[in-house]
């Protein structure tokens, strides 16, 4: 090979190396939910809320199983594990117009007999490790067909 050509491959072989490390927040996740009842939802300002759920008793529940109610803490805010300079929607998470729809959603039900589908988009709910049955959120989406199988609330605290 001549050396010039061997040059060239080095370099792009660095420029593939220094993408990966830089974009690898691109790679998607998975998503998940389970059937809740909106027992409450507090609203602390435009962004940040309370939710209390019911996870409906399903064979499979994205929910610890001792817990009669789960409490949500959240709001809008960067993506844990973003850096300084990247907007909160940055890294696959949704929008605040996003999350305050997702919120109004949410508020069409509270107290009602009926069930909702509420999730997590990647690892999207940090769970308080002194309790399972609180966790945080840092933005919602609310998903819909034909983006989504069912119309589902998802939470995303860490970047995707």
């Amino acid at each position: 090979m001549k050396p010039r050509h061997a040059a060239a491959l080095a370099i792009v072989g660095c420029l593939l190396s220094v993408s990966v490390l830089l974009f690898d927040g691109f790679a998607t996740a998975g998503g998940d939910w389970s059937p809740v009842r909106v027992e409450t939802l507090t609203l602390l300002s435009d962004t940040d809320y309370v939710l209390v759920v019911s996870p409906v008793e399903v064979a499979y529940s994205s929910f610890p199983k001792a817990c009669a109610h789960f409490e949500v803490h959240g709001t809008f805010s960067r993506l844990d594990h973003l850096h300084w300079f990247e907007p909160a929607s940055s890294g696959g998470g949704p929008t605040k117009k996003e999350h305050l729809a997702a919120i109004r959603y949410l508020r069409e039900f509270v107290g009602s007999a009926t069930i909702i589908n509420l999730g997590e988009m990647g690892y999207g709910l940090s769970v308080d490790s002194k309790n399972p049955c609180v966790a945080e959120s840092r933005a919602l989406e609310l998903l819909e067909p034909p983006y989504s199988s069912a119309v589902a609330v998802v939470s995303y605290y860490n970047r995707i």
